[in-house]
């Protein structure tokens, strides 16, 4: 007899993504290894699964262990956790489901939809602050940065659907008024073929892409995949409507992106 579906913390959308997550975790665990030595094997479990707008159709902000789609930051997230919980010592949902909530909530912890990194400089600093990850700045590489105001969210209310609840609008509203006139450092486009990136980029590295639109940071966020031909990332695609791996090596990606990509922000998992 098929034993019940149980929902601990009640993250978990269904039985199947518990299975997934369990799945996913026991084979990543099974080789042994460290959060950074996880990151791509993750990233390509994913590969195929359909791209959704899963932020801006949450309507209540609960974290959500659900494998059925992804958008950019819910892969991003996916990803780490996967990553940290395969490492980790329990190897199990519970664990998982800690590790997601350490990841994609600001301090670590879920307090409704406002509680959730939106932009990428908040995933950034604030996972970096508490030990997740660190900003990598290749040696004799320029670091540039760009002044911005984000607030992108709260500009198109429309698009989300928990911001149709007026007091959760107005903590949003709060949350980006940190992050007015907001220091973003970055590397340039062309420094991703620079020798001094290319001999430390790793599999399983972060990359955010900046974006040229005014009041956001990040175009779209990857895991990077050395290949024959150099550097990939594997990254929720809503062009193609699943996580993929770019065709592109990532020196020519960005370079056609050139009209939408200013830059570009490195970062690594912590061990």
């Amino acid at each position: 007899m098929m034993a019940a579906f149980t929902n601990i913390k009640g993250y978990v959308h269904c039985q199947e993504d518990k299975d997934n997550a369990e799945r996913i975790i026991a084979t990543l665990g099974a080789k042994g290894g460290k959060i950074s030595d996880m990151m791509l094997p993750a990233a390509e479990m994913l590969v195929g699964k359909p791209y959704a707008e899963t932020t801006q159709n949450d309507s209540v902000g609960k974290i959500s262990v659900d494998f059925h789609s992804f958008d950019d930051i819910d892969f991003l997230n996916t990803v780490v956790a996967l990553a940290k919980t395969a490492a980790g010592y329990g190897k199990n949902i519970v664990e998982y489901e800690q590790n997601l909530e350490n990841v994609s909530r600001r301090g670590g912890v879920d307090k409704g939809f406002v509680s959730k990194m939106l932009y990428g400089a908040e995933w950034i600093g604030d996972n970096i602050y508490r030990g997740n990850v660190k900003e990598m700045f290749p040696g004799n590489v320029v670091m540039y940065s760009k002044t911005k105001s984000l607030d992108y969210v709260t500009r198109h209310r429309e698009d989300y659907k928990a911001l149709k609840d007026s007091a959760t609008f107005d903590d949003m509203v709060m949350v980006e008024f940190g992050f007015r006139s907001h220091k973003i450092n970055h590397l340039k486009r062309e420094s991703i073929s620079k020798r001094e990136v290319a001999d430390d980029l790793r599999d399983g590295d972060i990359i955010f892409l900046m974006t040229n639109v005014a009041e956001k940071d990040v175009y779209l966020t990857g895991i990077v995949a050395r290949r024959d031909d150099g550097f990939h990332i594997i990254y929720s695609s809503e062009k193609d409507g699943k996580v993929v791996e770019s065709e592109e090596t990532l020196d020519k990606m960005m370079k056609n992106l050139s009209k939408y990509v200013y830059g570009y922000r490195w970062i690594r998992v912590t061990d």
